[in-house]
């Protein structure tokens, strides 16, 4: 007589376990691959990103007899726990050549700003993360004083005195007279605006990292200053994207970020740059 049932016999212990063994084995060898390619995609995003927000620059100079926006910080609003920037600093006057911005303006104390929803989006490399806020964080920064400074032209109507005014070029700079190769703007780190000029604050002093290079400006740390490679940021395998006033977008290794290879910095405008010396003979 036949015995009736489910004779179906299932896993053991044992081969559970190999199974598991097996899964995780695999997992190891591709999460690095993984990580890898998805770290290549984000530097490929944050490209794409730079070179947008480069020829909103390029086409604003155009419009403008060839000069450059001037710089303007952007305002930190306690209440909406985020970042504004002014209409016409350097960013608000680029955003309208952006490609997709929401262009959401806000009036505060007498001022037209931009809101956060103008620039987040294209101002953000995706390995920038802020947890603490909604946006994406804004993580490009431009040369500054050498390609995008203050306008003396805006101090002296807010009643600067001779000694400020001392400070900065009455128009900005023309964008003939800079070298092709030289940076417009870099990674940072999120929220950071600006890239303190490496060839007119070299890295000087601190510890040196693997590449050889001080990670401090001594110069900088005088006035109070103190950001590692002067707020410069290097997420893609200690490279960095670095866009170019002649329009195209590199990625350049910190290294010759931080000792201005090929004169990346364009050290030929520090004549005109430099802080606290009169500038009558800029461009």
């Amino acid at each position: 007589m036949q015995k009736s049932g489910n004779n179906k016999r299932g896993f053991t212990l044992v081969e559970l376990l190999v199974v598991i063994s097996i899964i995780a084995l695999l997992l190891a060898i591709l999460m690095p691959s993984l990580q890898k390619a998805r770290a290549q995609a984000g530097a490929v995003i944050c490209g794409s990103n730079q070179k947008q927000i480069l020829m909103a620059m390029l086409l604003y100079t155009e419009d403008q007899n060839g000069r450059v926006p001037y710089f303007q910080n952007p305002l930190w609003v306690p209440s909406k726990k985020a970042y504004y920037v002014t209409t016409d600093g350097w960013l608000g006057c680029i955003l309208p050549y952006v490609k997709g911005g929401k262009q959401e303006t806000m009036r505060i104390s007498g001022a037209n700003y931009y809101t956060p929803k103008a620039f987040a989006a294209v101002g953000n490399c995706p390995l920038a993360k802020d947890p603490a806020s909604q946006y994406p964080p804004w993580s490009f920064g431009v040369n500054y004083p050498n390609i995008i400074d203050y306008s003396g032209k805006i101090a002296a109507a807010a009643g600067a005195s001779a000694g400020e005014l001392a400070k900065y070029r009455l128009e900005p700079l023309k964008i003939s007279n800079i070298p092709a190769a030289t940076m417009t703007f870099m990674d940072t780190g999120a929220w950071r605006w600006w890239v303190y000029n490496m060839s007119l604050f070299p890295l000087d002093t601190g510890d040196k990292d693997d590449d050889g290079c001080f990670t401090y400006s001594s110069e900088l740390q005088a006035d109070g200053i103190n950001i590692a490679y002067n707020g410069a940021t290097f997420p893609h395998n200690k490279k960095a994207n670095v866009a170019l006033i002649n329009g195209s977008v590199v990625r350049l290794a910190r290294k010759d970020i931080c000792t201005n290879a090929n004169d990346v910095w364009g050290s030929k405008l520090n004549n005109c740059k430099k802080l606290r010396i009169p500038r009558p003979d800029c461009p």
